[in-house]
């Protein structure tokens, strides 16, 4: 909606149709329904777009950005399985752009889809894959910090607080200006039993963002 409202208004569905054709209309309204925050709608208008293109033998033929809208889509539905394969297959898709020089319109990086795919699988309790891929991610980009924020809610989740505590730190580092990583790190620690060292780290979140009363 906050799109949407600097956005021009997207043109009418029936028009679309009758100037390009039902694939196009499909897409734009899909598009727009992603946009508004429709889910349901988009998710089906996207997979009879690709139905109708003979998306099921023919994957070559859906564009990326389907795959991406769709694969959003059923990540808001909680539909898992259907979001981690439609994002795998929009990952590859983008990866094959990219080698040819050829990049969508979608503003996102290769290494940006599979940090979206690793978050998928992550909720799908496909724990293993989920780790092995934000570690790619991590390896891709070291500034993109969420990816050892994640690795570290992980490794939490599992009770390995040897690789949480790296993480965290990893995070910090990468991220130096965001006092809740610290206080990220303080509770990390605190949890592996390390309770000086965690509050070392409490006291510098609170000295760098004395406001956040969770600190304390």
């Amino acid at each position: 909606r906050i799109i949407g409202a600097i956005s021009p208004p997207r043109p009418d569905y029936l028009e679309i149709r009758d100037s390009l054709g039902e694939a196009y209309a499909q897409f734009y309204q899909g598009f727009t329904d992603c946009q508004e925050g429709h889910y349901d709608d988009c998710y089906r208008r996207f997979g009879a777009l690709i139905h109708s293109l003979g998306g099921e033998k023919h994957p070559e033929r859906i564009p990326g950005p389907v795959l991406w809208y769709q694969g959003l889509a059923a990540a808001h539905l909680q539909l898992w399985g259907p979001a981690a394969r439609l994002m795998d297959r929009a990952l590859a898709a983008q990866q094959e752009a990219e080698q040819n020089g050829s990049l969508s319109r979608v503003p996102l990086r290769t290494n940006e889809y599979r940090y979206t795919l690793a978050t998928i699988l992550a909720a799908a309790g496909r724990t293993d894959s989920a780790i092995t891929l934000f570690r790619q991610v991590a390896d891709n980009d070291i500034g993109l910090y969420m990816a050892h924020v994640r690795l570290a809610a992980l490794y939490e989740a599992r009770g390995d607080y040897t690789h949480a505590v790296e993480e965290r730190n990893y995070a910090v580092n990468a991220n130096p200006d965001d006092p809740s990583l610290l206080l990220d790190l303080g509770v990390t620690l605190g949890k592996a039993g390390l309770l000086p060292q965690a509050q070392i780290k409490l006291a510098q979140a609170a000295q760098a963002n004395p406001r956040d009363s969770r600190v304390f």
